[in-house]
């Protein structure tokens, strides 16, 4: 239910899946036309990839992500990251969490 109901939507907001609006009761809804997967799973390798460019510890990765060893987590997780995907991870989390809440959370955490 949370990903079709959160994050499928927000990797359509992100540009990451396609979509059409049809008219259904009179109203316009949102429908998932791109059949690619988009789950937790693709947010893992996702969250790996991001780490290992920001010069995250390899084995605090492997940790986090509760690999038995550091190769999966290099080979199959972390992949290689240019600017256009950095710029389409940077996307996604701004759908899933709108800069604007991003930043009042962060001002709200004790200093």
């Amino acid at each position: 239910m949370i990903v079709k109901d959160y994050l499928r939507p927000a990797a359509v907001r992100a540009g990451v899946l396609s979509s059409a609006i049809e008219k259904t009761n009179g109203r316009n809804v949102m429908v998932i036309t791109d059949g690619r997967t988009f789950g937790f799973h693709a947010l893992r390798h996702s969250l790996a990839t991001f780490l290992v460019s920001k010069d995250v510890d390899p084995k605090t990765v492997q940790a986090m992500l509760r690999h038995s060893n550091v190769t999966t987590t290099l080979q199959l997780y972390a992949k290689t990251v240019d600017g256009k995907r950095l710029k389409a991870q940077e996307q996604i989390l701004d759908a899933i969490f709108p800069p604007a809440s991003r930043n009042s959370r962060e001002a709200s955490r004790p200093a």
